[in-house]
């Protein structure tokens, strides 16, 4: 296992050693074997969106949560990437495999933190360690896609998510389409979100757990606040599909609404979390007010030992099918 290194003084002719830097990240990553770290110097990197050289990752993968491939800022230095097209590992060619894959205390900054494709390839097993993604214009951290292990097996932990979403495509002001992106977004299974601070998706939900197959994903410790808009039902939180998805010990906390389970999905569960001040921070003018927790008709679910505390809807709205209890209700 080696050390390379880039800085925005160096040269991609360099051999890559802390005396004698890379200068882009692609010309780091070329460097990199299974197991390898690619250490970013002080300073900030523009353009080529990592996305688009997810084949230079073919093989250099790590094997194993022990033993990840780690691209990250030096020590205690200051690393941001700024690209408004992306960051992270996406669409790799038929064939190739992107994954054991690790970026840690990196800025990434008006992009998206991209960790699934589907373009034949395989993407899976990527970790997000203290990174700061912020001014992304659609979804902040994105683990999914539509084929193969596209985004399965993704680990999202101290990270902080914040200010991403609505800017591609419409206007803020456009109430029919201005809450498609979120702070994380996550359409594929056996994922991990933990000890995240997600915040101020100011368009979109914190957690949104749609599309594809978003299934045996675990959201925990997570402190989830200020999401969402005053034009659509958003929410702190959304199971809209997928089964046997576990939010537990989280705090939810001044959202625009704050949790609803979908009917797409079965047996999700939601334990020890809790709720305060959801929908108090949009009103009054919250077009879209709903129960602190709404689990639509129909639908298996697990909602036990929640505490709701100072919302605007201070109640849940539960399905006949939903195993409940011990929940507590109050004011401070």
């Amino acid at each position: 296992m080696a050390d390379y290194f880039i800085s925005p003084s160096g040269n991609d002719g360099n051999a890559g050693s802390i005396g004698s830097p890379r200068l882009t990240i692609p010309g780091g990553i070329a460097l990199l074997s299974s197991g390898d770290t690619l250490n970013l110097r002080t300073g900030t990197y523009l353009g080529n969106s990592i996305g688009s050289y997810a084949n230079l990752f073919n093989g250099r993968g790590g094997t194993s949560w022990s033993n990840l491939t780690t691209i990250q800022a030096y020590q205690s230095e200051v690393a941001q990437i700024v690209d408004p097209n992306g960051f992270g590992v996406s669409t790799p060619s038929s064939g190739q495999v992107c994954a054991w894959i690790q970026f840690k205390n990196l800025i990434i900054d008006g992009g998206s933190g991209a960790g699934g494709g589907d373009n034949g390839g395989q993407t899976h097993h990527i970790k997000w360690d203290g990174c700061e993604i912020k001014n992304c214009p659609q979804s902040g951290l994105f683990m999914g896609g539509s084929s193969g292990m596209d985004g399965e097996y993704g680990w999202a932990i101290r990270c902080n998510v914040h200010h991403n979403g609505g800017f591609v495509g419409y206007a803020f002001s456009d109430p029919a389409n201005d809450h498609f992106d979120h702070g994380i977004y996550i359409s594929s299974s056996y994922n991990v979100v933990e000890y995240c601070d997600i915040h101020d998706q100011a368009h979109g939900w914190g957690i949104h757990n749609y599309g594809g197959n978003p299934n045996y994903n675990i959201y925990r410790y997570n402190k989830i606040h200020r999401n969402g808009n005053e034009t659509s039902s958003t929410a702190g939180v959304i199971l809209a599909t997928g089964f046997r998805n576990k939010l537990h010990n989280n705090l939810i906390i001044n959202n625009s609404n704050g949790l609803n389970i979908g009917l797409g999905g079965q047996d999700n569960e939601t334990l020890n979390n809790t709720f305060y001040g959801n929908g108090l921070y949009f009103a009054p003018n919250n077009a879209h007010p709903t129960p602190v927790i709404t689990v639509d008709e129909g639908l298996r679910a697990v909602v036990k030992n929640n505490l709701s505390v100072n919302n605007r809807m201070n109640y849940f709205q539960l399905s006949s099918q939903t195993q409940h209890s011990n929940n507590g209700f109050g004011t401070v």
